[in-house]
């Protein structure tokens, strides 16, 4: 994108709030910092704040963020806006839902779906109710304010990331195993790219930020040359797919609590078997003491106390009379 960059033969890149992303296997040969607010201890990981970074001016070629911008409260976006580009010398790349009308509604109707899966809301999506999703003149005010030019690319569309986030939240919220959460991530990645419209109708926006002038058809590597017929036709082989997927997570789930009722049920079978045991033991031991000699010599002698008490009362009552 940048010749001064592309004459490098690594970039250092700076992933803001990217603990457990995945910029480090898109940028293999490159020095890729992350910075986060996790107790964490690995390398080329720093724990600090993205509103006052422990770096200096200029410290990193490139600085990305993704999803990190709607987690900040409105008030502070500007901030971290002016940190980013402060420890990026060349390029700053920030992805983030945008408010639209659609958007707001979607997430509110997502954050409403899981709260009735798990009876609580989604922690990230109330975060983005509570803080608001950033705004994008806001974001461009604060890039023009910090000299940058700045190109913006569309992402998800709406309709697309819809869909695939009611099954993922689906998956999520489901005690089934953590690899059908990444074949729907993996399948939306590579397959529903071809479905978008990088139009104003998508979830995520894309700012390219640079101190100095951007290619002007740079939105032209991700525009969608498909036909409405071809998009129909590979929406529905999509969802079918979709639908197989989460078929099959409902059948592991129920799979998975019948395995927990046999296991519960073996468990009790076992307890009922061990009480049963205790009490042959018992009453074995119970056999033994009536047989025994000492427990003769007891019953004799509670049967001589008895007979003796007998004899006292009925002449005390005689006399008494």
């Amino acid at each position: 994108m940048r010749p001064d960059m592309d004459n490098k033969s690594h970039l250092k890149i700076l992933d803001i709030g990217g603990y457990g992303g995945k910029t480090r296997e898109f940028f293999p040969e490159d020095e890729v910092t992350v910075l986060d607010l996790y107790d964490i201890d690995e390398p080329c990981y720093v724990k600090g704040d993205a509103l006052d970074m422990p770096f200096a001016d200029d410290a990193f070629d490139v600085a990305v963020s993704f999803d990190v911008l709607e987690h900040i409260p409105r008030e502070k976006r500007r901030q971290f806006i002016q940190e980013s580009t402060r420890v990026s010398q060349h390029l700053n790349l920030i992805a983030a839902p945008f408010y639209s009308k659609k958007a707001a509604q979607t997430e509110f109707a997502l954050n409403h779906y899981y709260k009735n899966l798990t009876g609580f809301p989604h922690q990230w999506l109330q975060e983005h109710i509570d803080y608001g999703l950033p705004v994008s003149t806001d974001i461009e005010k604060y890039l023009t304010e910090n000299d940058l030019y700045f190109s913006a690319v569309n992402s998800n569309e709406i309709h697309n990331w819809t869909w695939i986030q009611f099954a993922v939240l689906f998956t999520a919220s489901s005690n089934v195993s953590s690899q059908y959460l990444e074949q729907l991530y993996q399948f939306y990645n590579t397959h529903l790219s071809s479905l978008e419209d990088y139009d104003e109708n998508s979830y995520r926006r894309v700012y390219i930020a640079s101190p100095r002038e951007l290619p002007q058809d740079l939105d032209r590597e991700f525009q969608n040359n498909y036909s409405w017929e071809d998009r129909l036709r590979l929406k529905e082989i999509t969802f079918q797919h979709i639908a197989q997927m989460q078929q099959n997570a409902q059948r592991e789930m129920v799979n998975h609590e019948l395995n927990w009722y046999q296991l519960m049920v073996e468990r009790l079978n076992r307890e009922n078997k061990h009480l049963h045991y205790l009490l042959a033991m018992r009453d074995n031991e119970l056999q033994l003491i009536n047989q025994s000699r000492g427990w003769r010599i007891i019953r004799f002698l509670r049967r001589f106390r008895s007979g003796l008490w007998g004899k006292l009362a009925f002449k005390k009552g005689k006399h008494e009379g």
